[in-house]
């Protein structure tokens, strides 16, 4: 754009033509007449010269759609087959796919980008310039420019990712790299630079190096010579982003104090994440209310934004609010739930959403955090979390009946009898308990959380939804109403891929999967857990009316006090000899859950302040 500008201001009277070609096309094969009074817009490469296609292809090499992201490929009669005696890198070459005509071939340029309204394609970027790092897809242009646009010092800057020593020094890791050529006359400090990239940037995108070369090395083609960059060294390693920097800004403070209370931390830093801070899908309710009340709003991936740049986009609300669906889909599962227990015993596939909710949150913020910390603690922070006010609501009514069974007390009281009372519960707990025993192991976290990701979360699905069928023929659990993990835990696992799905944009898989499985594994449809698998993958964002939003995140957020404790309320109108109408008991019973939960919130942080005190 800034070159665009300067030829108009050279040449106001200028057509000025961008054209688009690679070395191995050989020439221009598409080009577009700018026009000066939209170059704010992105500029598109246009459309194609005479007798050749500029295809936008997807990942099953299908011809894309409208604004949908594919890879740039040549369809021509004037393309070469190949490079001379490189059998390696012609990989890039095709015959046609589309037509039987010998004499038509495709090139499969690397570029990436998509057809604008016009049906002009616009170029993104390199497909070597879209990676994943512990589950983030990272475009590293966008660091690129980050640091040109606001670090006028810089000449240039490339950021690419390598493997590179982990802190323990025992295996690689994937990290990013960045190199920065300063301009003549000019000094860059280091650490200015990294508090910018935190600003502007999500911590996933900030560099673990920053290296000072006089010149990025190039090849004798103009394009950078990546082989002779210098490796990082311990020189180059810039703060961790976990590292505590005390809040300065009055709304930064309200950020840490409020997150600190509801993760149980004493010092928040500035240049913190939620998911850093090891936010999970419990708190994460939390943590979004209390950010939306500081800010007027629930910002963008929030989660993996540091308190800083949270602090700076405040805005003022429009009377909308956009809302994450999988916090919908268990507001109203759980309301479902209570209404299936009291009075329309037929919706099917209420507990089936939550358990996919609670995968899908599960693969969101857990498992990053478990990379992240290189433990399987945060597994069983989460389990801690349920089990505790599970066993004390437990112990009251074990206390009353004078039955202490120990099944109950232990969570494992749905292999003992049908109908456990709270049978979801003790699933949950258990399908974590096996998650913390596979994950313990280095070489699954790494996989689960690398590059294949998204396949591999395909694969844990499959093998969850053949465990569920094999399992009735070797142990039929019919007699258990089939409430154990092995008929449960494929519904937690489809979570957990949806999550993925979204990741990757491969969304008609797990759409197909949403419809299909639940009928093949269990031979029933759950609506409930198909509607919300659709609705989470096809809206992940839903915009509800400001004065909606705070009763569907409160209800969210007390649904394991309501499911423990429904059954309690209705067995207490019992007690005192009164039965009323269905509707009134419901709704009696979720209010009677949202004052539990806020009662037990608000002890568990009187606990954290005397914690606090008591330390100092």
């Amino acid at each position: 754009k800034s070159h665009i500008r300067n030829i108009r201001q050279f040449t106001p009277e200028a057509l000025l033509i961008n054209f688009y070609g690679t070395t191995e096309t050989p020439q221009a094969v598409a080009y577009h007449c700018v026009d000066y009074d939209s170059i704010d817009k992105k500029i598109p490469i246009g459309k194609a010269i005479a007798d050749v296609q500029v295809l936008i292809l997807n990942n099953q090499s299908q011809p894309a759609g409208l604004y949908e992201q594919g890879q740039v490929v040549i369809r021509s009669k004037y393309l070469s087959e190949g490079y001379i005696g490189s059998s390696q890198n012609n990989a890039n070459f095709s015959n046609d796919i589309f037509s039987n005509d010998p004499d038509i071939h495709l090139y499969f340029t690397g570029d990436y980008g998509y057809y604008n309204s016009d049906y002009q394609v616009v170029l993104l970027g390199r497909q070597d310039d879209q990676i994943k790092i512990r589950g983030y897809r990272i475009e590293l242009n966008e660091i690129n420019q980050a640091i040109l646009n606001h670090s006028p010092e810089i000449e240039d800057a490339l950021t690419i990712a390598t493997e590179l020593p982990n802190d323990s020094n025992e295996n690689q890791e994937k990290q990013l790299v960045t190199y920065v050529v300063k301009k003549t006359g000019k000094n860059i400090n280091i650490d200015t630079l990294h508090s910018m990239l935190l600003n502007k940037l999500p911590g996933y995108m900030v560099p673990s190096h920053i290296v000072l070369i006089e010149s990025l090395p190039l090849l004798p083609n103009g394009k950078i010579d990546r082989k002779r960059l210098p490796l990082p060294d311990s020189s180059s390693l810039i703060k961790k982003t976990g590292a505590y920097e005390i809040p300065e800004t009055e709304t930064e403070n309200e950020i840490a104090l409020a997150w600190g209370k509801i993760l149980g931390i004493t010092e928040v830093g500035k240049n913190h994440t939620f998911i850093e801070l090891g936010g999970d899908s419990l708190s994460h309710i939390q943590a979004s209310l209390a950010l939306e009340k500081i800010v007027g709003h629930i910002p963008d991936e929030w989660e993996t934004k540091p308190v800083s740049k949270l602090a700076l986009d405040i805005k003022t609300s429009t009377g909308w609010i956009d809302i994450d669906s999988t916090i919908v889909v268990r507001a109203i599962s759980i309301v479902a739930v209570v209404i299936n227990h009291f009075w329309i015993h037929n919706i099917r596939g209420a507990t089936s959403a939550l358990f996919m909710v609670a995968g899908y949150t599960f693969a969101k913020f857990q498992l990053k955090t478990i990379h992240n910390v290189n433990s399987t603690r945060p597994i069983f922070s989460t389990i801690l979390s349920i089990a505790l006010p599970a066993s004390l609501v437990n112990l009251v009514h074990v206390i009353y009946r004078d039955n202490y069974y120990l099944p109950k007390i232990l969570f494992f009281n749905n292999f003992i009898v049908k109908n456990s009372s709270w049978w979801f519960i003790e699933v949950l707990i258990q399908i974590f308990l096996l998650l913390a025993i596979i994950l313990s192991f280095k070489k699954i976290r790494n996989l689960v959380t690398g590059k294949k990701a998204y396949r591999v979360s395909l694969y844990i699905l499959l093998t969850g939804c053949l465990l569920a069928v094999l399992m009735q023929h070797i142990w039929n659990t019919d007699y258990l109403k089939n409430m154990v993990p092995q008929q449960k835990i494929w519904l937690f696992f489809f979570g957990w891929f949806a999550y993925c799905s979204l990741m990757e944009n491969k969304k008609a898989t797990a759409l197909t999967l949403a419809i299909t499985l639940p009928t093949i594994v269990t031979g029933q449809i759950d609506y409930m857990f198909t509607l919300g698998a659709i609705l989470v993958l096809l809206a992940p964002k839903l915009k509800v009316l400001a004065q909606l939003y705070k009763p569907i995140y409160i209800l969210a957020a007390a649904s394991l006090m309501i499911y423990l404790t429904h059954m309690q309320i209705k067995n207490g109108f019992l007690m005192i000899g009164i039965d009323p109408h269905p509707s009134i008991q419901i709704i009696i019973s979720v209010i009677g859950g949202i004052i539990i939960w806020h009662l037990w919130e608000k002890l568990r942080m009187a606990k954290q302040i005397f914690n606090q005190k008591i330390t100092k």
